[in-house]
């Protein structure tokens, strides 16, 4: 039965003509319902996400609230064996705190916005109120404040709510301080403020003497480049304050406080005598010795750093890169170097000078033998420590990426107190002490908890969870969560049993009931912080995405268990925090992947074999290629673009604050454009390569810039003073995705960012001439800051834009938008990939893990097909998986279901139908197997339907003697012709049917060895510790 042939998609614009009248407007065409199409979450939940707070029902424990950086609000009332998001379809992604009333835990309260102020932060639009346990939600103003930093609500009375609004972290404005509602959120009063640049951060009510507040008030602002602290994190502004009234009055306290510039401050409460204070507090001489400060004592050996990145070479591990500085560098070492024998022991591979390494402790003298060139050399080296790798010259009390470590009070001498650290007030606040001078990272965690029932018990949250027994005189934080992520910004104690804590982090959800000897880690809600992703070829298609502070993650879109989707399908393939990941078309097997700083590396996933890629380049043209020279600093963003030459998968390029290109996978290297930014502080944000034209190449950078090449780098043209001309001061913005066409060589897509400059309007241009011209289609988008704009792979006029808050769709090249309705929730969306054969939309939130989206019905409704009064969207071919099944875990075992096993049937009705619609399906021997009929008004209306076949032979009823009906036996495998029929207009598709050939254990994607020897808890310290080499500085 021969199939009716598709009308071909949207192709590109044709040829300008001889001017001709404008035609009649055109019948406008029924509205696209988008939810119809079938979008789903294809996790992965194991490597968690940021967790901000935690709310629990203190008469229910049981009962309790999750609020995330970038995942929403999420709710258990079984105890964490399962959670359920509670803010999907409100207009904010980013949570700051989430409060119950102490006196009816129905009411709740939600500030909006992340307080703590890395560079991946996202904002709010104020608070919201439910008073009834999350089933409906009021937005209750404060549209403005941004970020809350805290709430505290009457212990009595649940209309006095203050709120702690810290404004905008990138730009200054008035809506910031502590604001008091006494009207259960109707009005709003600010009580205690400062200037435009200074906001409120925390804020405690005295349970026993709700007049008494005491509330901290924090300058600080962050600049327009995504380095890890704020610009400014200390101002005269900042302080701790105290009412006596209930926040009509205020008064600063200053007793036993630095007196120097402070920065963040936490607070805590002691239940059982609520004049026992606690507080975090930073300042601008945080991490220093101050006058008077004991001399150091040298330190003990600690585990050994080499300071270098290898990957296997013939007989060896070659040197990648070679930390300037570092213990590598100063023994002669040089990139390109093959280490083939360390301290006698022969080295035949990466993982041997790894395992070698490894096998020794900071001071030991080794020698290392390399080949370079042709020659052998003989070197000496003393490794250096990894514990202080990144960290020459700096403070003996320097914590970590700008925090002070535990247990330096002698060391700091009288005058330690002004560098901040731990507090104690045993009088209101009145007088405080200096406790300890811990402070782990402030800008980023500043958390301090009490025991409600023992003021001994101290717990203080950072890249590791400090615990102390002696109220704070000392802090340890080796086994206080032995086993759990790293990075922990939230924490929970029972009021009623002290060692039942519940902790929150970049990690997830984690609970003890032994005050911390044992934790539980609830993996079984996906709110992953995915920055991309990115699709392989196999069947089924798996994804490779990086998320923060997670690392990089191989995760399938179906699985071969019947149970679908679960923690034991994903595995990781690089640590720190995972940026891009790009698969070799030609072998899915080569993965790549990078973390912070452009620290690009492959790995093949079947047999764990790994390289890195070059930094370090050559000169590009040269005979002999040798290192570039000159005095310009390498720089790297955070987010450091690359990618897989759509020509040769083996050619890698990308871009910090000039263009690379490799032809080998990243074991040579050369430049090929000059400085591509505007700034000594820029580098790339955005790349990409022609699909249509060899050596087309794009790139755009964080402080505005915009080139492009059409020679593969001998000449690049910059174009940005065009686009900047279209913009709000014409002053430049972050170049958040440049999109080359896949349809017209000189068409091109590109979104900026003006978040960083407190611009969070959406701006997306399009180009038809290299840049030459710029067109905004920015209209009909929403107020959000676009993180990504992707033109369809086989419909010129289909676009997709990702935004802080959503997915927005075009069906005419930008005209017009509408956003992907729930199921998809609001959330942010960084990126996005096309799996062409399977025709889907891979959607890497920022937040809440991987979608999937069913793109066939939008790729082929193009605005001819519409408007017919019937169409037929191509039904997918369905490939039936052997399946096996795992033990049963019990339901707190993360589990999403494989896609149905079903052909899923678009049908287009260009209007009002009163006749029904009619489906047959034939085998190839032209046998009727299935029919509908598909009636109601509802199914006739003019739009976008969907008839679901699931694959199975209909039976004729069964005569009444013989019993019930029999269950319908599957369709076999093979070709099968569907018809639909309205009236007396037939349309037909063909689809296929496959049963899957492969054995049940087909070898999948693993975890390759990458991080062989080292314990998870170790390794979750070096991701954290990625983070302080952020940035290169090698001189070329």
């Amino acid at each position: 039965m021969p199939a009716k042939k598709e009308a071909p998609l949207a192709q590109p614009a044709a040829k300008k003509s001889a001017v001709k009248k404008p035609a009649k407007a055109p019948k406008q065409l029924p509205k696209l319902d988008l939810s119809r199409l079938d979008v789903r979450c294809i996790g992965p939940a194991r490597m968690g996400g940021r967790v901000i707070d935690l709310a629990v029902n203190e008469a229910k424990p049981s009962t309790y609230w999750v609020a995330t950086a970038s995942g929403g609000l999420w709710k258990t009332v079984n105890g964490g064996v399962t959670f359920t998001p509670q803010f999907d379809q409100e207009r904010c992604v980013s949570i700051g705190d989430v409060e119950l009333a102490p006196s009816d835990p129905k009411i709740v309260w939600v500030g909006t916005g992340e307080a703590n102020n890395r560079n991946s932060t996202s904002w709010g639009n104020g608070v919201y109120k439910s008073v009834d346990g999350g089933k409906s939600w009021k937005h209750m103003g404060l549209p403005k404040s941004y970020h809350i930093g805290a709430i505290a609500i009457h212990p009595k009375n649940p209309d006095i709510v203050f709120v702690a609004a810290c404004g905008d972290l990138w730009a200054p404005n008035p809506e910031r301080g502590l604001y008091r509602t006494k009207d259960g959120g109707t009005t709003w009063n600010l009580v205690l403020k400062r200037d435009q640049f200074t906001g409120a951060t925390e804020v405690r009510i005295d349970p026993s003497d709700p007049n008494t507040v005491y509330a901290a008030l924090y300058e600080r602002q962050r600049d327009g480049f995504d380095t890890n602290a704020p610009k400014k994190r200390w101002g005269p502004g900042s302080g701790l304050f105290k009412s006596s009234d209930g926040g009509d009055t205020w008064r600063k306290l200053t007793k036993g406080l630095p007196s120097v510039k402070m920065g963040r401050i936490a607070l805590d409460i002691y239940r059982q005598d609520p004049k026992v204070l606690f507080a975090l507090i930073e300042t601008e001489l945080i991490g220093t010795l101050p006058k008077g400060a004991s001399k150091p004592k040298p330190k003990k050996a600690g585990p050994a750093f080499m300071g270098i990145n290898s990957a296997d070479a013939v007989d060896g591990a070659e040197l990648l890169n070679v930390t300037r500085g570092g213990p590598a560098a100063q023994a002669g070492l040089q990139r390109g170097d093959v280490v083939v024998k360390m301290a006698d022991k022969p080295v035949t591979s990466s993982d041997e000078l790894i395992a070698g390494i490894r096998s020794h402790r900071s001071g030991d003298k080794v020698e290392v033998i390399v080949r370079r060139g042709e020659a052998q050399k003989k070197l000496s080296l003393t490794f250096g420590s990894r514990q202080r790798a990144g960290a020459a010259g700096r403070s003996p009390v320097a914590g970590r990426l700008h925090g002070q470590i535990a247990n330096r009070v002698k060391l700091q001498g009288p005058n330690g107190y002004q560098t901040g650290g731990t507090y104690r007030s045993d009088d209101g606040g009145e007088s405080w002490r200096r406790i300890n001078s811990l402070n782990p990272r402030p800008y980023y965690f500043s958390r301090i908890r009490v025991d409600p029932h023992n003021d001994q018990h101290l717990f203080v949250c950072g890249v590791s969870f400090y615990a102390s027994k002696d109220g704070g005189k000392s802090f340890a934080s080796g086994n206080a969560a032995r086993g759990v992520h790293v990075d922990h910004h939230a924490l929970w104690i029972n009021p009623k049993d002290g060692r039942h804590m519940i902790l929150g982090g970049d990690g997830g959800v984690h609970v003890t009931w032994d005050r911390g000897k044992a934790w539980q880690t609830f993996s079984n809600f996906a709110i992953g912080q995915a920055y991309h992703a990115n699709a392989d070829t196999r069947r089924p298609y798996w994804v490779y995405a990086g998320y923060q502070d997670n690392g990089s993650w191989g995760s399938p879109s179906e699985s071969h268990y019947h149970e679908g989707l679960t923690n034991y399908d994903a595995f990781k393939i690089g640590g720190g925090d995972g940026f891009t990941c790009r698969i070799d078309r030609d072998d899915p097997n080569i993965v790549f992947g990078e973390s912070q700083g452009g620290s690009m590396y492959w790995r093949n996933v079947m047999t764990g074999q790994r390289g890195g890629v070059r930094r370090v380049p050559m000169v590009l043209g040269e005979d002999s290629p040798r290192r570039a020279r000159g005095s310009t600093r390498l720089r790297w963003n955070w987010n450091t673009p690359f990618l897989l030459s759509h020509y040769n998968q083996r050619k890698i390029y990308y871009a910090g604050s000039r263009v690379f290109q490799s032809p080998n996978r990243g074991r040579n290297a050369w430049v090929i454009s000059p400085e591509i930014t505007l700034t000594d502080r820029g580098s790339a944000t955005a790349l990409d390569e022609s699909k249509l034209q060899p050596g087309l190449l794009w790139v755009g950078s964080d402080d505005g810039a915009v080139h492009v090449t059409t020679d593969e780098g001998r000449k690049w043209t910059a174009v940005h003073s065009r686009i900047m001309a279209l913009l709000p001061g014409k002053r430049p913005m972050w170049v958040s995705h440049i999109a080359a066409s896949a349809h017209s060589a000189k068409r091109a897509y590109l979104s900026l960012d003006g978040h960083r400059l407190g611009d969070k309007n959406a701006y997306v241009f399009v180009t038809e001439d290299l840049g030459q011209t710029w067109r905004s289609i920015s209209k009909g988008l929403p107020a959000d800051s676009v993180h990504c704009i992707h033109e369809d792979a086989r419909n010129a006029d289909l676009l997709y834009v990702g935004t802080e808050m959503g997915l927005w769709i075009s069906m005419d090249r930008g005209a017009t938008w509408q956003e992907l309705p729930k199921p998809f929730p609001t959330v942010a969306v960084h990126d996005l990939d096309q799996q062409n054969r399977e025709e889907h939309l891979i959607i890497a939130t920022h937040g809440r893990s991987l979608w999937v989206l069913d793109i066939r019905p939008l790729r082929r409704l193009t605005k001819v097909n519409r408007a017919k009064s019937l169409y037929l969207v191509q039904p997918n071919d369905v490939l039936r998986l052997r399946k096996r099944r795992r033990t049963l875990q019990g339901s707190a075992h993360f589990r999403l279901p494989n896609p149905p096993e079903r052909a899923e049937i678009y049908y287009w009705l260009g209007k009002d139908q009163k006749l029904p619609v009619q489906f047959e399906i034939h085998n190839a021997a032209g046998e009727l197997v299935y029919q509908a009929k598909i009636k109601g008004k509802a199914k006739g209306k003019a739009g976008l339907h969907r008839f679901d076949w699931p694959l199975l032979v209909q039976r004729a009823p069964a005569p009444p003697a013989q019993g019930r009906r029999r269950p319908a036996p599957r369709a076999p495998a093979g070709q099968y012709a569907i018809t639909m029929t309205v009236g007396k207009t037939r349309i037909t598709r063909t689809m296929q049917i496959e049963d899957d050939p492969r054995p049940l254990d087909t070898a999948v994607p693993r975890g390759p060895r990458v991080f062989e020897g080292r314990s998870a808890v170790e390794q979750a310290e070096m991701d954290a510790e990625f983070e302080l080499h952020f940035g290169d500085d090698t001189k070329i």
